[in-house]
């Protein structure tokens, strides 16, 4: 099971079982200059924030592979090198996917002089409660099932792949794939396409019951 902490950044308590987007605030890191490889430790942004490391590459660069150390899982604080393979000018993120958010970086290492600038930042993520199946945003997960109602601010235990506990809104057959609705609820899919998929029914639900999901974050 893949879970990270999130602060809520809605102006409303979120619970156990809600399904929550995200906002985004990006943080500056630093600038690197082109002219040699890049071997630097880095003062990630303070207050236990958590998100993508996000990699501008600016005109002239060239290809490279771009090595961060960085901590994702909250639960085993262990550092991993993450790689990055950069082709040349634009925008990259670390980590590569959305079940993956970094929680601190101490180090960025390139495997020759980049060619152009690389500006590095960090796209902060905060949990807001998920709209309905129209405006869903973009999943970030479910709030682990025995959160207590957590104000602005607050962490969240944000489960993003695994086993997490729902309520219904509508009734529901185990096996149905599940989006959000309104309140962080989650509904079937029905024939939605395009739309943030938050997993997939492990037992029958009646509406308004609380009931497991297998979380796969995805779209149809």
């Amino acid at each position: 099971m893949s879970v990270i902490f999130l602060k809520n950044g809605d102006v409303v308590n979120i619970s156990g079982t809600q399904v929550v987007t995200h906002s985004v605030t990006n943080i500056p890191i630093h600038t690197y200059l082109a002219g040699a490889p890049v071997n630097a430790a880095v003062v990630y942004p303070p207050g236990g924030l958590t998100g993508r490391i996000k990699i501008v590459a600016g005109a002239g660069t060239l290809p490279h592979t771009l090595t961060a150390s960085i901590v994702i899982d909250p639960l085993f604080p262990s550092w991993v090198n993450r790689s990055l393979s950069i082709t040349g000018p634009g925008t990259y993120y670390l980590p590569l996917v959305r079940n993956e958010l970094c929680r601190n970086l101490r180090r960025i290492v390139t495997s020759a002089d980049p060619g152009g600038t690389l500006t590095v930042s960090l796209d902060s993520w905060k949990a807001t409660l998920a709209g309905d199946s129209a405006t869903p945003g973009t999943v970030a997960g479910v709030v682990y099932s025995t959160t207590s109602a957590s104000g602005p601010g607050d962490n969240l235990l944000i489960v993003q792949s695994g086993v997490a506990t729902a309520v219904a809104s509508g009734a529901i057959a185990k096996g149905d794939t599940v989006i959000t609705a309104a309140a962080g609820k989650v509904k079937t899919a029905g024939t939605a396409t395009g739309v943030d998929v938050v997993g997939t029914a492990v037992e029958d639900a009646i509406d308004g019951a609380e009931f497991v999901v297998n979380v796969a974050l995805s779209s149809i």
